[in-house]
């Protein structure tokens, strides 16, 4: 057991009377000071302060005949009536001044968050074990819940050597302890040691005053009090495990006082090699087959202590669907052209768009989209020239971000496509795959999308039909006149999403989102050239823009044409 000593500084009875009774609301009264005593709130200078420390080996057990013992004070304090020490979560230092500035995992929570899955404080974070040694440490939100349980113990409100708070009384041995106020209303508050599972900034407290007690959450930067507990430790660090079809390996991290083993695996998960971390924690190794079926399964291990209490560990494991995430996705750029069968400088940048698809195999796909008052109008083009902000034509835009400008030299104007592609490649690496479905019925499209995501963060989708091998004619400056049999392709027809994109939202890192669209193709269109464009749009986020225009926030992550009829898989870089 440690032999930490705290010294605390303790004014006279007085000044204690008065700091309770701001403590919390609704205070019982006290009987007043005589004559001869200094009234309360005024500090008699001829009298010394009084110097007490807090030791933990008088820190004494109650048992109430529940799950866990309850320590006879706080942490820190002097006497079962002293508030003691007032701590931010998960750190193991009191302090008086508490902002997300000086919390010990920051605003950002580095540790204890949505990556780290963790709902429950780990053993080397916890103040009282800290301290204390042992079998002390935090209680959990649901050992405070057996406390306040009406079937279990009476709490009621009164004073204990002029200070506020609660006698809580076991209804099965009579024994009691005492939770008093801090100095303060709001620090009449205690924290366990369980993380909200919904809001990764907050853990749970018990919060008292006055006939009312509650387990709530509260932001981890509070400064509140620590009742401990002591009994063995016996649990998952964190309670559940979801995989990719492929994955590999799996550790579970468990913390126990006590000795334990594991009784039961799934057949698919076989148990590996276990490594101590101290402070009673262990990680344990284990190797997971692969899950080549079409659907997900689950199955549990389960971890068993000597005292014949069992703690379970669910692993999903997902169906194979369809991509291997642990190769590099094969990027493709989205060549958007603004265009008009009565402009004749568009063929110009037609021509540079073809040049640069023969210098980039397979890396381009191109989007051609005629003006409102084209002969091939699409109904959608004022959306996109309000966000491209489209000025003339041509105009020539890169993954959503590179302005293109057109020269009479298609071969300069192509160059600068390949050079934005290759510069999009590598800056921004991509995060996303496309897989296409397609089907067409008498007039009905029916379009199935599969997005293979590797972040968690906010996407948009677009998809569109084109059309290609449309015969319209087309004025071109090329010969000063109209040319009648121009053949047109990759004009946008319908757009299947909303054509600046539909939100999509990546709840999870290597999430895998569908999406489904329908759609009348008109008679007069070409069954046999139609084509479904998608692409994925990305937020900037934290990188750093290079070379975009302010279209929006986002840019285009991945790109992909397929012809309707075509499966459409994730393709990889080799």
């Amino acid at each position: 057991m440690s032999m930490k000593r705290l010294t605390r500084m303790l004014p006279v009875a007085g000044i204690c009377l008065a700091i309770a009774i701001s403590a919390c609301t609704k205070a019982p009264q006290e009987t007043p000071a005589a004559e001869d005593e200094t009234p309360s709130g005024e500090v008699d200078d001829n009298k010394p302060a009084e110097e007490v420390s807090f030791t933990p080996e008088d820190l004494q057990t109650v048992d109430l005949g529940l799950s866990v013992k309850w320590a006879s004070k706080n942490l820190e304090a002097v006497a079962p009536a002293d508030a003691g020490g007032r701590f931010a979560w998960a750190e193991k230092n009191s302090k008086e001044s508490f902002s997300w500035e000086n919390y010990a995992w920051g605003d950002t929570m580095e540790k204890y968050n949505e990556k780290d899955g963790k709902l429950v404080i780990d053993p080397e974070d916890d103040a009282a074990v800290a301290a204390l040694g042992g079998y002390w440490r935090m209680p959990t939100n649901q050992e405070w819940e057996e406390l306040r349980s009406s079937s279990n113990c009476s709490w009621t409100w009164t004073q204990k050597d002029g200070i506020s708070g609660y006698e809580v009384k076991s209804l099965r041995n009579g024994n009691s302890i005492f939770l008093p106020c801090a100095k303060d209303a709001q620090d009449a508050s205690y924290w366990s040691s369980s993380l909200s599972a919904n809001a990764v900034r907050s853990a749970y407290i018990l919060s008292m005053d006055e006939g009312t007690t509650s387990v709530l959450i509260s932001a981890r930067k509070s400064g509140y009090l620590i009742r401990p507990v002591s009994g063995p430790d016996f649990r998952i660090v964190t309670p559940a495990a979801t995989l990719m079809y492929n994955t590999g390996a799996l550790d579970v991290e468990v913390v126990s006082t006590l000795e334990y083993h594991i009784t039961s695996t799934p057949d698919w998960i076989e148990e590996g090699t276990e490594e101590n971390l101290g402070l009673n924690r262990k990680v344990h190794h284990f190797t997971v087959l692969p899950n080549d079926s079409g659907e997900s399964r689950t199955g549990v291990i389960v971890f068993c202590n000597s005292d014949n209490r069992c703690v379970p560990f669910s692993v999903t494991q997902k169906e194979n669907q369809g991509v291997d995430w642990d190769k590099d996705f094969f990027h493709r750029s989205l060549m958007m052209r603004f265009t008009a069968t009565w402009c004749g400088w568009c063929p110009f940048m037609a021509d540079a768009v073809k040049v640069a698809q023969e210098n980039l195999p397979g890396k381009i796909v191109p989007l051609n989209v005629h003006a409102a008052s084209s002969d091939l109008a699409f109904n959608q083009v004022a959306a996109l020239v309000n966000q491209y902000k489209v000025e003339g034509y041509p105009s020539g835009y890169v993954d959503g971000r590179i302005d293109i400008p057109n020269y009479q030299d298609h071969t300069y104007t192509a160059r600068l496509i390949v050079d934005a592609v290759k510069e999009t490649e590598q800056k921004y690496p991509v995060t996303s795959a496309i897989g296409v479905r397609s089907s067409l019925s008498g007039s009905t499209l029916d379009v199935d999308i599969d997005l293979f995501l590797r972040n968690a963060e906010e996407y948009k989708l677009t998809a569109i039909v084109t059309e290609s091998g449309i015969t319209r004619a087309q004025a071109d400056n090329h010969t000063g006149t109209y040319v009648n049999s121009y053949l047109h392709n990759d004009i946008a027809r319908i757009a299947l999403s909303d054509v600046k994109g539909d939100a999509v939202t990546a709840p999870a890192a290597f999430s895998v989102l569908q999406k489904h669209y329908s759609a009348t193709i008109p008679s007069t269109y070409n069954k046999s050239n139609l084509k479904v464009v998608v692409y994925v749009q990305r937020a900037f986020g934290s990188q750093t823009v290079s070379t975009s225009g302010d279209y929006g926030g986002f840019y285009v992550d991945n790109a992909a044409a397929a012809a309707v009829g075509e499966e459409l898989k994730p393709v990889y870089v080799e």
